[in-house]
């Protein structure tokens, strides 16, 4: 091969003086050894007719070899050409680098890939500067193995000419020479940064997922088929005071056994845990904890690389528990109290004002059933009143202070009742009530009515009658009468007390007075006393009390001047 690729080399007149050389010597040695093996002696003929013989011969062999040298230059030419043409359509960068990172060779995708417009504006410069600062180092080791004659790859990025980034893999071997001497770096380079960019946004995407994971409220648990812990985040450690060696393990089995220490059923615990195992099914349930402690468990099958899986997903939920219990609690009291309360309480529909909801006295004050008085609207039982009266007659404003009326309900058996109704407009989810609460006052304004005839009559009576408090004793109401004949005001009486006209009496002969009076032995009681006047004269009288119960509770005294 050292021999073909010198004789390669060789200019034409060189060829053909070595095959002169060598015939001549060959030739003559050959015709010499014939003429002295058959004459004995060698003449100066001989020795012109070997030469001669030589030179032809010598041509002949100079012009066979020179036919194939140049047959074999030419096919090595096409190859290189076949090569050069591949090299330059391959869509990945193909380069030659010296040993001291200088480019000597590089195709047009490896232009296209630094952002060079040709190859003249690098070559012979270091590929380093456009190797971003934290590879460089990398870079030029990778040469320098190359050069002892190692192969290697590096990834790695670069800013290109026109300052566009990007990352890229090279795979870099020895180019030797015909001596084996090696002369370059071959490197085959192709752009990563798609592939980079997807594992880092894929990078992302996990790390935003764990990070979401682990700040989620719920503890996660993935368990494959054959018992393997394949992922659990930090919460669900926290909830089950799980130590992190016990989670590293990923043992299924230690697990269950730390969680069942803590449950109150851990028999239908695990039961429900190896039913679901064999199963694809969603299930949700509630687990009671020793301590107090309440967590809501959801599991769903899942299929992860082929291989069948489950997720446990587990949720404190002892607060909200507690707080539905309380409520729960506080809503049955409540409506123990509206149900048993003695005024009728409804929610009303301020649309239509049909009745919502309602306690039993609303319906029985009006003679109807439950199920008679929920298919009612106040319109079927307000007797003053239609829709379009109520409507423009009650102003539905949310959180307006409480409104106090009088009106008149219509029972079922068409009597009335006259009624003071206590109302407010409140939102619940988003909508609009109206809270009534109403209790009949058709006795009471009866009772109004006889006392302002009695209070009229009291006014106008010329006899002594006097009302006055059952505790302090002070005066309240004092007839006409009573002032005409004692000579105060009604103000001056006002800040007077029974002690003040009655001389005789103190406290001690009030108490044994009225003594029966408060225990109910008798209903009322009578004495005689004197009667002092403003101007300090005195007159006999003959007293009547009768204790009127009420809140607070008053004497009514009844005085006959008997002088």
């Amino acid at each position: 091969m050292n021999l073909l690729n010198a004789i390669q080399k060789m200019k034409l007149w060189q060829l053909w003086t070595a095959c002169i050389t060598v015939s001549v010597f060959f030739t003559e040695l050959i015709v010499s050894g014939m003429e002295l093996l058959l004459t004995n002696e060698i003449t100066k003929v001989d020795l012109i007719t070997g030469l001669v013989a030589a030179v032809f011969a010598c041509s002949g062999v100079v012009a066979i070899i020179h036919y194939f040298l140049v047959q074999l230059t030419a096919s090595k030419f096409r190859a290189e050409a076949e090569l050069a043409t591949i090299i330059e359509a391959e869509p990945e960068c193909v380069k030659l680098v010296d040993a001291n990172g200088s480019l000597l060779k590089m195709n047009r995708a490896g232009l296209a890939m630094i952002e060079a417009d040709s190859l003249s504006q690098i070559l012979g410069f270091s590929v380093l500067p456009i190797i971003l600062p934290s590879y460089r180092k990398a870079f030029k080791s990778l040469t320098q193995r190359v050069f002892a004659g190692e192969s290697g790859n590096l990834e790695f990025e670069i800013k290109g000419l026109k300052g566009g980034h990007a990352w890229l893999d090279t795979h870099a071997v020895p180019l030797r020479d015909a001596d084996g001497h090696i002369t370059a770096m071959l490197a085959v380079t192709r752009n990563i940064t798609e592939r980079k960019l997807a594992d880092q946004a894929l990078q992302h995407s996990e790390l935003l997922l764990k990070a979401t994971v682990n700040s989620t409220d719920e503890g996660l648990l993935v368990v494959a088929e054959n018992g393997q812990v394949l992922s659990a985040n930090k919460r669900f450690a926290e909830l089950w005071c799980i130590p992190e060696e016990l989670i590293e393990s990923g043992d299924d089995e230690r697990l269950l056994a730390h969680v069942l220490e803590q449950l109150n059923d851990p028999e239908q615990f695990i039961a429900e845990v190896k039913r679901l195992y064999n199963s694809d099914e969603e299930a949700r349930d509630i687990l009671y904890f020793k301590d107090g402690r309440v967590f809501s468990r959801f599991s769903r099958g899942l299929v992860i690389n082929g291989q069948r899986a489950r997720i446990w997903c587990f949720k404190d939920i002892t607060a909200t528990t507690q707080a539905q219990a309380s409520l729960a609690e506080r809503e049955e009291i409540f409506r123990a109290i509206v149900t048993q309360a003695n005024e009728a309480i409804t929610l009303i529909d301020p649309q239509d004002f049909r009745i919502i909801e309602f306690n039993d006295f609303a319906c029985e004050g009006l003679g109807y059933s439950r199920e008679e008085f929920a298919q009612l609207a106040v319109t079927d039982f307000q007797a003053e009143f239609d829709l379009e009266g109520l409507k423009e007659h009650f102003p539905m404003i949310a959180g307006a202070a409480v409104n106090n009326f009088e009106t008149y309900h219509r029972s079922k058996d068409g009597s009335i009742t006259q009624v003071v109704v206590s109302y407010r407009v409140i939102e619940l989810r988003q909508r609009r009530f109206v809270v009534a609460i109403w209790h009949d006052i058709t006795e009471r304004k009866k009772t109004e009515q006889s006392l302002l005839h009695f209070g009229r009559l009291f006014e106008m009576s010329f006899n002594e009658i006097y009302l006055f408090d059952a505790d302090s004793l002070q005066f309240l109401q004092v007839s006409r009468g009573a002032l005409l004949n004692l000579g105060y005001s009604a103000t001056e009486m006002a800040q007077m007390s029974v002690f003040s006209i009655k001389p005789l009496l103190n406290q001690d002969a009030f108490t044994k007075l009225t003594a029966p009076l408060h225990s109910g032995e008798m209903d009322f009681q009578e004495f005689i006393t004197l009667h002092q006047r403003k101007d300090g004269s005195t007159y006999p009288v003959e007293v009547r009390w009768q204790l009127m119960p009420g809140n607070p509770p008053v004497y009514l005294s009844i005085i006959q001047d008997i002088s």
